[in-house]
C-alpha cells in the first residue's frame, strides 16, 4: 500500500512524505532552467557513488530516480576488494564490509552430490579487503545515507526523458539540457495513488547542467536519447531470485555456514546460494524457458528438493523480495556524447550475466573513474577536452574483458549436455578440486582481476612512465597503487597506505620511495622539492623509507608537508613491487582513484623542474602526455 502524506517545511515549501518506510520523501520538481553542475539519472549504487564524489568536492549535483525509496531487493550479492577500496574513498567501504560476511569459499554440487570446494577467496593481493557477501541493497543504503549527509539531493518519483547538449565545448561554457517528468515506479501489482496537489502542480521540467551522467541501467533513457547503439545479444535463460532468512543456528548446523554454494545440472539449469549478512541467503535459480508466473516460493522449494544435494534448509522465517530478470551481454558503442558533456556508467554502458559477480563492481569502478575527473573539470583544475575522454579509454577495455569472460563462463554453465558428458565433467571437476592445494583455485591471475586488484590502465595511453625503464613485472604507470600496511617513523601503529593518503580529493598524492638506506637522504631532498614545486598539483607528499634509520635525514617544512612512512615487515613493500635496486629511487604520482598517473625511476636531482613540468602534463591524465 502506497499513501501520500503532505507536510510543511520550515521554509514553507511543501514536501511529500511517502508512507512506505520512515523518512522517504519526494520533492516537487524544480522550475524549468534550474542549473546544476552535474545531473545524474539513476540513484542506484553507481549514481550514488558519482553523487558522493560530486558532493564531497563541492560540486552541485542532483540525482533523478523513479523509485520511491532505496532498493530492498537487488541482483548483486558479492562486493569485491577493489570496490570496497573505492567505497571507502567516499567513507562507507569499511562500514559495508563490517555488515557483510567474507565469501571465504565456493562449494560446487551436481547430480545429487557435492563435488568439492574452491577456497582461494580468503585474501586479495595487496588489499585490506576480501570478497564479501553483502546485498546490493545494503551497499545502496550506505551510499544513499552518505550522499545525503554530504548535502546531496535526490529527485524521487521522477525520470529523465531526454538529454541534449549544445555545440559549445565544455571548456568554453557549453551545457546540456536534461528533460525530466514526474513518474512514480512501484513494483507490480502495487499501484501508486493519484498525485497530491504539491506534486501535480508541475509534472515536467528541464534542468541545465554542465554535465549529465546516465546511470539508469540496462534500459537507459539517457543512452536512448543520445542514439547510441547497445550491441550484443540476449540469453535464453532467466533468473528467479529471492532473499531467504533461516532460523538462528540452522545454517551452521547443516553445513551452510558461509560462502557460495552452486549446483549445476546437465540440462543447463543451476542454483546459487550466497549467505549475506546475518542469517539471510540470496538464492538464485537460472533456467531456460522459465515463465514469471511459475516463480513462486513453492516452485523454488521444489527446485531445492529436486536438485540440491541433501536439500536446502527449510526452517525459513522470512521469504522476501522475489523477482525475475532476464540477462543480456551488451556494450554501448560510445561512453560519451559527441560533444563530451553526457556520459554513461554501469549497466547503461554495459550489461552481462551475473557469472563472476562483476556487475555492480564494474559499475562502481566506472563511477570512481568518472567521478573525480568530472569534479576536477567542474572545479577548473583540469581541461574537459583532455581529461574526460580518458574515461572511455580506460573503462571500455575493462568492460570488454568482463563481457568476454562472463559470456564464456555463463555459456559453459548453462549449455545442456548429455548425461554421459555431465558425468565426465563432474568427475574432472571433483578430481581437480581434490588435487588442488588449499587456496590455489581460482588461479591468482584470474582471481586478482575478478577482485579488481590487478585491473590496470597501463595500456590505455593515459598514464606516464619516465626516467629509467621499468623492470619486467614491476609496478608501472596505470597500475593500481598497492594498499600496503605502513607505520609512521618512530611509531608501531600500522595503517593502510590508502588511509594515509586521506580523504577524497581532485589532487594528486606524491609518494617518494627509497630503495634501501643509501637512497634515504636523497629521497628526503626529492620529497621536499616535490612538495615545493608540485603544491598546485598535489595535496600530500609521502616519503617511504626502506627501514627505520638512526639519524636519517627528514624533509623540512613546506606545503604540502612531507609524511615519512616505513613498510610493515610482513606486509610487502612498494620498493619490492617497483623492483627497485638498492640505492634506487622512484616517485609515484597517485590519482584520486589510487591509480598511478606517473611513475618516475632514477635520478631527478639535476632536472626536478623538468620532471614536475612533465608531472603537470600527466596530472591531467591526457593521452598526449
Amino acid at each position: 500500500l502506497v499513501q501520500w502524506d503532505q507536510q510543511g517545511r520550515e521554509d514553507g515549501r511543501p514536501i511529500v512524505i511517502i508512507m512506505v518506510d520512515s523518512g522517504s520523501h519526494v520533492d516537487p520538481l524544480p522550475e524549468p532552467g534550474t542549473e546544476y553542475d552535474v545531473v545524474v539519472s539513476g540513484a542506484g549504487p553507481v549514481g550514488l557513488m558519482i553523487g558522493c564524489y560530486m558532493q564531497s568536492q563541492g560540486v552541485r549535483c542532483v540525482l533523478i530516480d523513479p523509485h520511491l525509496k532505496n532498493g530492498d531487493g537487488s541482483k548483486a550479492a558479492v562486493t569485491m576488494p577493489r570496490s570496497f577500496e573505492m567505497l571507502e574513498r567516499v567513507g562507507v567501504g569499511t562500514a559495508i564490509a563490517d555488515v557483510g560476511r567474507p565469501a571465504g569459499l565456493a562449494r560446487l554440487g551436481s547430480n545429487g552430490g557435492w563435488l568439492g570446494k574452491i577456497t582461494g577467496f580468503t585474501s586479495a593481493r595487496l588489499s585490506q579487503y576480501v570478497p564479501t557477501a553483502v546485498g546490493q541493497n545494503i551497499v545502496e543504503a550506505h551510499l544513499c545515507a552518505r550522499y545525503l549527509e554530504l548535502g546531496g539531493k535526490i529527485l524521487r518519483a521522477a525520470r529523465v526523458t531526454g538529454v541534449s547538449e549544445d555545440d559549445t565545448a565544455a571548456d568554453e561554457g557549453g551545457r546540456c539540457t536534461v528533460a525530466v517528468e514526474r513518474y512514480v515506479y512501484v513494483r507490480p501489482p502495487a499501484q501508486a495513488p493519484p498525485l497530491p496537489p504539491a506534486l501535480a502542480a508541475l509534472t515536467s521540467t528541464s534542468l541545465s547542467a554542465r554535465f549529465a551522467v546516465g546511470a539508469d541501467g540496462k534500459q537507459s533513457m539517457v543512452r536512448e536519447s543520445l542514439g547510441l547503439g547497445y550491441e550484443g545479444h540476449e540469453y535464453a535463460q532467466s533468473f528467479f531470485l529471492a532473499d531467504v532468512e533461516l532460523e538462528e543456528g540452522v545454517a551452521e548446523a547443516t553445513g551452510w555456514e558461509r560462502g557460495l554454494h552452486a549446483v549445476i545440472e546437465a540440462d543447463g539449469a543451476f542454483l546459487l546460494f550466497i549467505r549475506l549478512q546475518g542469517n539471510v541467503f540470496r538464492t538464485y535459480y537460472c533456467a531456460a524457458g522459465m515463465e514469471p508466473e511459475q516463480c513462486t516460493q513453492e516452485f523454488l522449494k521444489e527446485r531445492w528438493a529436486a536438485k540440491v544435494p541433501g536439500g536446502f534448509p527449510l526452517k525459513i522465517t522470512r521469504f522476501e523480495a522475489p523477482s525475475t530478470f532476464s540477462v543480456s551481454c551488451r556494450l554501448v558503442t560510445h561512453y560519451a556524447s559527441p560533444h563530451g558533456k553526457v556520459f554513461l556508467a554501469g549497466d547503461a554502458a554495459h550489461c552481462h550475466s551475473p557469472a563472476g559477480g562483476q556487475g555492480m563492481n564494474t559499475g562502481l569502478q566506472d563511477a570512481a573513474n568518472l567521478g573525480w575527473k568530472l569534479a576536477a573539470v567542474v572545479k577548473g583544475e583540469a581541461s574537459a577536452a583532455k581529461l574526460l575522454p580518458t574515461y572511455e579509454a580506460e573503462r571500455r577495455p575493462v568492460a570488454q574483458w568482463v563481457l568476454s569472460t562472463t559470456d564464456k563462463t555463463f555459456a559453459g554453465i548453462t549449455t545442456a549436455s548429455s548425461p554421459a558428458l555431465a558425468v565426465a565433467r563432474n568427475w574432472l571437476i571433483k578430481t581437480v578440486l581434490w588435487l588442488a592445494p588449499e587456496g590455489a583455485l581460482p588461479p591468482a591471475f584470474i582471481r586478482d582481476k575478478a577482485f579488481g586488484t590487478s585491473i590496470t590502465y597501463r595500456d590505455s595511453g593515459t598514464c606516464l612512465n619516465s626516467g629509467a625503464a621499468p623492470p619486467g613485472g614491476s609496478l608501472v604507470a596505470g597500475d593500481r597503487l598497492p594498499d600496503l600496511l605502513h607505520r609512521s617513523a618512530g611509531s608501531e601503529a600500522e595503517e593502510p597506505l590508502y588511509r594515509r593518503i586521506g580523504g577524497l580529493s581532485t589532487k594528486l598524492t606524491l609518494i617518494v620511495v627509497a630503495g634501501g638506506a643509501k637512497a634515504t637522504e636523497r629521497a628526503a631532498v626529492v620529497a621536499e622539492a616535490c612538495g615545493e614545486l608540485c603544491g598546485g598539483l598535489a595535496d600530500k607528499v609521502l616519503l617511504v623509507r626502506a627501514k627505520e634509520e638512526e639519524g636519517a635525514a627528514s624533509p623540512g617544512g613546506g606545503s604540502p608537508a612531507v609524511d615519512v612512512l616505513l613498510p610493515v615487515a610482513t606486509g610487502g613493500s612498494l620498493a619490492a613491487e617497483l623492483k627497485l635496486k638498492v640505492g634506487g629511487l622512484a616517485i609515484l604520482a597517485v590519482r584520486p582513484d589510487t591509480y598511478l598517473a606517473v611513475v618516475h625511476r632514477g635520478p631527478v636531482d639535476a632536472g626536478i623542474e623538468k620532471f614536475t613540468k612533465a608531472l603537470g602534463s600527466a596530472a591531467t591524465v591526457a593521452a598526449s602526455a
